[in-house]
């Protein structure tokens, strides 16, 4: 029997937005070179108070436009809106994928590969608009059962579907690790409310016109008028509302539950949530999962016979969004006419593990991951160095902070629990083939909550984005196969470039494992606070004077960044660039300059100010100040570059954040 407890648990679902940073050029940074570059606040200052002309101009004001100035010009002359340096390689990526998928001679493949799987899927997507009529009668025949509910027994029976359980967004679950790093169900109704918003706007006339006009072209295909389409919307707004009263009700505590079948009985819960799970073989070595405290009172005050159509049409409105992508009525430009990226986003998504492996097979060499590996071990060593020479952790304290990193294990490149696709069959029919994709993904998650020991594998990581990540729960880093590559193409490159180009993302990562979220779970991965009361004082005063530090901040349209938000990742900026300092101090001639700009450059990007909103809910900070606020904490930065002590980023020594303080 696993041992169950309550503890504090946030869900947070969101599409990772990615790291964003700088703006227009005002008019003053026109009219300067980048090293001139200042904010509009210090021109009269500048005015006022000339040095000669020389030495202004090896003033740096805003090194983030010191680096990269040219570069967003760049963008912003192709018409770009948000873009981020990296965009690049992630295009190679794609691109690198798109010829596997369309050029592979297939003839030379088992129909039971998992590759050839994937190509036919591939090339039957392409070509959805060419089969239209066909891919339409496939779709109605599957929304006619929805279409049919007029029961909770009937929406019961649904759920049992696999088929459908996919697109149920009501009594949706998602498979994660729990804190003792089983892969547990989660309970994770989704509202689907900005979706849906969309659509109504757009058939209102509120939103883009050929959007609303093509989404009630799809549904008259469908077999929908007008007046239905509406009642849809309408019935599953309705539903989303009550889902999100679900999330944002004032009596829920934070806490996160586990339900089995006997509290159900204790609250009278009539939906039969666990035989529906049963069903679908969700359950592993225990029957129950996790929710927050008012899973029971939103069942049972949602499924009543009342409900049911505002049930049926949010299942039937997620369907539809489900097949828009194939179905030629969705289609109403050249350029949406290319399904290429639908097609690969969906594989990335759904098959990501084959595609991984064939990428891997073509453009990383066994040389690359083994001089990755090395270069892991050797950041670790230089973070338990760092927290080793901290002056308010105890003894055993510093014992445990090391452990966390000696234990720590590499997912490089592929995930460690990969699906070959080998229980997919496919079909002549799209919409068929297309369901059998999503439902041997869910059924591989769900296949994850009948495993104990090997439940601590990292298994739905995309491998095929230029990234890394922490997981706690696994203590475990992830470099992925399209950050490696990225790496590899870059060719030659000093011990300086590697450091700021490949180095300081290992680093980001493995700080993350002391961050503010982090830093209660052991080196096991159990969520187990192991800090005594003082060593939680000091630590609590450090990311104090961090919150303290980070407060009014602004973008550079005036925004103001949401300290809380931002706080984990702005953490590990400062310990993962501390840690990398660490090892470039141990290198004889280190160059500091090289180190610097190379980190600036891979930080780059350009964003609107149209998107800074959506921007600014990232959990990073805009990269205008990812670049200048985190370079700014160090003496060899200022030692290196003559920054302005008028410019808005310059940081007094006594205001500058030093993690893990000696």
């Amino acid at each position: 029997m696993i041992k169950k407890r309550i503890f504090s648990c946030f869900l947070s679902f969101s599409i990772f937005i990615g790291l964003t940073g700088c703006g227009e050029v005002s008019s003053v940074s026109e009219t300067v070179s980048a090293s001139e570059s200042v904010p509009v606040e210090s021109v009269v200052s500048v005015i006022e108070e000339p040095e000669t002309v020389e030495e202004e101009k090896e003033v740096i004001w805003d090194f983030d436009e010191y680096i990269n100035e040219e570069w967003k010009n760049e963008q912003r002359k192709n018409g770009e809106t948000t873009v981020y340096f990296c965009d690049g390689h992630r295009q190679i990526v794609k691109e690198r994928l798109v010829d596997i998928l369309e050029n592979e001679d297939i003839s030379a493949l088992s129909e039971d590969d998992g590759l050839y799987k994937e190509i036919v899927m591939y090339r039957q997507f392409v070509n959805a608009a060419d089969e239209n009529e066909k891919n339409i009668e496939s779709i109605k025949k599957y929304l006619s059962k929805i279409d049919s509910v007029e029961s909770l027994n009937d929406l019961y029976d649904l759920y049992k579907d696999e088929s459908y359980a996919v697109n149920n967004y009501v009594l949706k679950f998602e498979i994660n690790p729990d804190n003792f790093g089983y892969n547990e169900l989660w309970f994770v109704p989704n509202a689907m409310t900005d979706k849906i918003s969309e659509i109504i706007e757009a058939v209102g006339g509120k939103g883009p016109k050929d959007k609303g006009e093509s989404f009630l072209a799809l549904m008259e295909q469908l077999g929908y008028s007008k007046e239905r389409t509406t009642e849809i919307l309408d019935n599953a707004t309705k539903m989303g509302e009550l889902i999100s009263d679900y999330w944002n009700n004032p009596k829920i505590d934070g806490y996160t539950y586990y339900y089995d079948s006997e509290k159900f009985d204790k609250n009278d819960v009539k939906v039969p949530v666990f035989d529906i799970l049963k069903e679908l073989n969700a359950f592993g070595a225990s029957e129950d999962f996790l929710a927050e405290k008012g899973c029971c009172e939103f069942l049972n005050t949602t499924f009543i016979e009342e409900n049911v159509p505002l049930l049926r049409d949010h299942l039937l409105i997620k369907s539809v969004f489900l097949f828009s992508w194939i179905s030629a009525p969705a289609i109403v430009t050249e350029e949406a006419k290319d399904m290429k990226p639908a097609a690969l986003s969906f594989l990335m998504i759904n098959a990501g593990d084959v595609l991984t492996k064939e990428y891997i097979k073509r453009y990383l060499d066994d040389s690359v991951i083994e001089e990755a590996n090395e270069y892991i071990k050797e950041i670790k060593q230089a973070a338990i160095d760092t927290v080793y020479d901290t002056s308010w952790l105890t003894v055993h304290g510093k014992e445990l902070a090391r452990r966390k990193i000696l234990k720590m294990r590499d997912v490089i490149a592929e995930n460690e629990d990969t699906d070959d696709l080998s229980n997919i069959t496919l079909s002549d029919d799209i919409v068929e083939n297309y369901l059998a994709f999503l439902v041997n993904r869910e059924n591989f998650f769900r296949s994850q909550t009948a495993k104990e020991d090997e439940g601590r594998q990292v298994y739905k990581a995309d491998m095929l984005d230029v990234n890394g990540r922490f997981y706690p729960e696994y203590n475990k880093v992830m470099i992925t196969a399209g950050l490696l590559s990225y790496y590899a193409d870059a060719g030659e490159m000093s011990y300086e470039e590697k450091l700021g180009y490949f180095g300081r993302t290992i680093a980001h990562e493995i700080a993350h494992c002391y961050d503010p979220s982090n830093i209660a779970y052991d080196g096991d991965g159990y969520f187990e606070p192991w800090f005594t009361d003082e060593e939680q004082s000091a630590y609590d005063e450090e990311i104090k004077k961090l919150g303290t530090f980070l407060s009014g901040k602004k973008d550079e349209y005036g925004n103001e960044i949401n300290v809380n938000v931002v706080m984990n990742e702005t953490y590990a900026d400062i310990l993962g660039l501390k840690i990398c300092l660490r090892l470039l101090s141990e290198k004889e001639d280190a160059d500091y300059e090289t180190f610097f700009r190379t980190y600036a450059k891979q930080n780059a990007s350009y964003y609107s100010k149209d998107d800074a909103e959506a921007i600014l809910k990232d959990s990073h900070l805009p990269n205008k100040l990812r670049v200048n606020l985190i370079c700014g904490q160090f003496d060899e930065f200022y030692e290196t570059f003559e920054v302005s002590e008028r410019s808005e980023y310059f940081i007094p020594k006594e205001e500058r954040i030093d993690l893990f303080t000696k």
